[in-house]
């Protein structure tokens, strides 16, 4: 039996081209999907993967580690959307009891041209590659809050130090992976296994996911303006 559930959603965001992997590993980890169904109390996860001929093959591998789905085949349709439903058994003060579940909906999609107004400002969370475009579609949506994790395999490109400058404004916090080599990917595989530096950094992550869900951050002043401009050019220049 499922508990009636207000509904909440986290967006995962990585963009329309590049696959961000480590992003997509991190968010469809079992831990993770646990974590912010049963502690963080959402009942809607949308993962945004991208168009690249290898984003599909890497979330259908994931969704199959899932331990709820690991006997049910992912289906994708023609568009790449597919979407699965997860529960967890909880216990809660009022119930006293751990027949009745939590149900996850996990929605997985290519990319969404209106995704700004279908999913971002419909989400409590959106966790986002820290592409300048994704950051600023999220901070014009009022009460959205956000978590940029840095991709290490782009080199050159500010990520950083605008994720940093804006932090600094107090309008959103950011994460950075440890390392993108093989023995520290959180695919659930055996020989994949976290090393005690990679399984810190994520529960690092775990962590900053738990605390930016409850953190109330500054308005930015615009989106548009001046203080936008101004932190892009004075971190790329």
């Amino acid at each position: 039996m499922s508990l009636k559930q207000q509904r909440k959603q986290l967006l995962v965001t990585t963009g329309a081209t590049v696959t961000f992997s480590k992003l997509i590993e991190l968010t469809l980890h079992p831990t993770f999907l646990q974590l912010i169904s049963t502690k963080l109390q959402y009942t809607h996860l949308v993962v945004q993967y991208g168009t690249s001929n290898d984003s599909q093959q890497l979330v259908d591998k994931l969704l199959s580690q899932i331990p709820q789905l690991s006997n049910k085949k992912p289906s994708f349709k023609p568009d790449g959307t597919t979407t699965q439903t997860i529960t967890f058994p909880t216990t809660t003060s009022q119930t006293k009891s751990t027949s009745q579940q939590l149900t996850l909906e996990i929605k997985c999609m290519v990319f969404d041209t209106n995704l700004v107004a279908n999913y971002t400002a419909k989400s409590h969370l959106v966790i986002s590659h820290a592409g300048t475009g994704s950051i600023l579609d999220t901070l014009r949506c009022p009460g959205v809050r956000l978590l940029v994790v840095i991709n290490s395999k782009l080199l050159d490109n500010h990520q950083l130090d605008i994720a940093e400058a804006f932090a600094d404004m107090g309008v959103l916090k950011f994460y950075v992976p440890f390392g993108d080599d093989k023995e520290q990917k959180i695919d659930g595989q055996a020989e994949n296994k976290l090393s005690d530096v990679g399984r810190e950094s994520f529960c690092e992550f775990l962590e900053l996911v738990s605390d930016v869900d409850d953190c109330e951050f500054k308005k930015i002043e615009t989106a548009n303006g001046s203080v936008v401009e101004d932190v892009i050019l004075s971190e790329c220049n």
